[in-house]
Parts: C-alpha cells; sequence; structure tokens
C-alpha cells in the first residue's frame, strides 16, 4: 500500500473515532432531550429505559445492517482508489462540515433568540402518565392540531423509506457511480439547508397550513416524477430531489412554527414528546421496510406508491375545516 493510502487509513480511524463519540452523544440529545425536558420520569429511569433500547436495537439490529452492506452501497462496483476517496471525503464532510460548522452554526444562532423558560411546578412530582396525559389534552385542546400532527406524521412514514433508497435508486435504476450517488446526498442535504435558510431569513405573509400543505404537494410530486423517470433521467433526479428536500425543510419549520404559536408555552415540552415519539415509530416501520420494499415491490414502485400518498395527505389537508384554520389568531 502506497504512503498515501496508509496516510488516509490512519486519518479514516481517527476520524472514525470521532464520529463515534460525536454521533453518540447527537443521538442521545435527539432521542432524550424530550423526556428529560419535559421530565416525565425521573432521570434514574429514563435512561436505563434508553440503555435497554440500545441494547435490543444491537441484538436486533442485523437485518437492518445488512441492507445498509448489501443493498446500498457496493463495494464492487468501485475501485480501491475510488472507495478511499469515497470514504474520506464522506468521513471529512461529516465531522468537519455537520458537527463542527453545524455547532458552530446553532450555538450563534442561539444568541438571537429568546427562549421562554415558564415557570415549573416543583411540589408536583414527574409521573408519565399524567405528563402523556397532560400533552395529548393540551394538543386535542384546540380543534385541528390532532389531524394537522397525524398528517405530518404519515407524511414521514413515507419520507423516510425513500430517503434510505437514494442511493440504491442512483445505483441500480440510473447507473451511476460514486459521484452521482455523493450528488444526490448533496442535493438532498443542501436542499434541506436552503429550505431552513429561506424559512428563517424573514417572516412570510402567508398561510403556514397552506404552506405545510403545498410542501407535501411538491414532496410527493418529486418522489413519484423520480420514480416515472427513464434510466436516463439523472438530471431530472437530482433536480427532483432538490425539491424535495427543499420542500421538506421548509414544511418541517412550518409545522413546529404552526406548533410553536398555538400551544401554551408550558405545555409546549410535552406536546412535541408525543409528537416525535408518535412520528419515531412510523419512521423506524418505514426504515425497516426499506430492504423489502426494494426486493419485492420495487424501486420506481416504492417512490410512485410513497409520492402518490405524500400528495394525497397533502390534498387531504387542504379539506378538513379545523386544520385550515389553525393559522388564524386564537
Amino acid at each position: 500500500m502506497s504512503p498515501l493510502f496508509t496516510a488516509i487509513v490512519v486519518i479514516l480511524a481517527l476520524l472514525a473515532v470521532m464520529g463515534i463519540v460525536v454521533g453518540v452523544a447527537n443521538d442521545a440529545v435527539n432521542f432524550l432531550n424530550s423526556a428529560l425536558g419535559s421530565k416525565v420520569a425521573p432521570r434514574r429511569v429514563i435512561l436505563w429505559v434508553a440503555a435497554a433500547g440500545i441494547l435490543v436495537g444491537t441484538l436486533t439490529s442485523s437485518g437492518m445492517m445488512e441492507v445498509a452492506r448489501s443493498g446500498v452501497f457496493y463495494p464492487g462496483q468501485f475501485s480501491f482508489q475510488e472507495i478511499m476517496m469515497l470514504f474520506l471525503g464522506m468521513m471529512l464532510g461529516n465531522i468537519l462540515l455537520l458537527d463542527v460548522a453545524g455547532a458552530a452554526i446553532a450555538c450563534i444562532s442561539l444568541l438571537c433568540v429568546r427562549i421562554p423558560n415558564p415557570a415549573r411546578d416543583t411540589t408536583r412530582k414527574p409521573d408519565l402518565w399524567r405528563e402523556f396525559r397532560e400533552g395529548f389534552s393540551a394538543m386535542h385542546a384546540i380543534p385541528g392540531m390532532g389531524w394537522f400532527f397525524t398528517l405530518a406524521i404519515v407524511v414521514w412514514f413515507f419520507i423516510m423509506p425513500v430517503g434510505v433508497m437514494f442511493p440504491l435508486m442512483t445505483l441500480q435504476h440510473f447507473g451511476g457511480g460514486a459521484f452521482e450517488m455523493s450528488l444526490i446526498e448533496i442535493v438532498w442535504g443542501g436542499g434541506a439547508l436552503v429550505g431552513g435558510a429561506v424559512m428563517g431569513a424573514r417572516t412570510y405573509r402567508v398561510s403556514r397550513i397552506v404552506l405545510v400543505n403545498l410542501m407535501y404537494l411538491v414532496v410527493g410530486l418529486s418522489f413519484a416524477l423520480s420514480g416515472l423517470l427513464s434510466p436516463a433521467g439523472f438530471l431530472w433526479f437530482a433536480l427532483f430531489t432538490a425539491a424535495a428536500g427543499i420542500s421538506s425543510s421548509v414544511f418541517n419549520a412550518s409545522f413546529v412554527s404552526v406548533v410553536q404559536t398555538r400551544i401554551e408555552a408550558g405545555m409546549l415540552g410535552r406536546v412535541m414528546s408525543l409528537y416525535r415519539s408518535f412520528g419515531l415509530l412510523p419512521a423506524a416501520l418505514g426504515l425497516l421496510g426499506t430492504g423489502f420494499l426494494a426486493e419485492n415491490v420495487g424501486l420506481t414502485t416504492t417512490f410512485v406508491v410513497a409520492g402518490t400518498i405524500i400528495v394525497a395527505v397533502g390534498a387531504a389537508g387542504f379539506f378538513i375545516p379545523s386544520v385550515m384554520r389553525l393559522d388564524r389568531n386564537p
């Protein structure tokens, strides 16, 4: 092995260690912030439940690992030099761009906003079921909010497996390689960043409910049209992927904004915990079905079916009066 590739292996090993440390910490924050923030149970109970979940996940994840190993990425289609450069680029981008730059931007952004700190009743002990009931009641106390949550969860259920299939679609249907696969990941992630930047740049005088429903339609049409493309339509696939990335970020920002303005600050943590909890389960089920869909249903058919359902959800949102009234002044 040449000195260049030896150095690359050493760099990859160091970045892998950094990635594991940062990744574990990031996942811990993502999955535990809702439970710890809303104090649904004592801290020790929450950590024990999380530890048990990690143990069960690692012992039962062989199927998903097989999908990742043999389905999403095919090392046999690349040369040794291409694989080394691909891994190095992915690791550098992950560590330097996502972790370092992302953390810096996030910390600086927090300096520009006011974070509410509602008073807590220190006399009441944490109770999981009471907190659950309070959050559920606060959500359903606002007409249309339950339907609003349900539509969003259904959309994420179909977005997750399609997002995982981007590399498969690039390699198998469009006959692309490392460059094309990286390009699709870039336009998807870049589109999400663009959508977030657009929503954060200013306040738009448009109904956020209409915006959410329209973005559902754009995401669904992007997926469905991608599934109808011929193997020669990779450029259109990249454009549709960018549109879906932008739209998913816009509707997520608009959704959170509606919830934050309609739910009382003291109940917001409980309500968002419910949303993340109920949204995580369908998303996990969708990811688990990725391998089955790719092998038995087909990549293009999965894109078309998922896109069509998302379009139907977006259209249905316009015909639910209580949902359409959510953005009006309470």
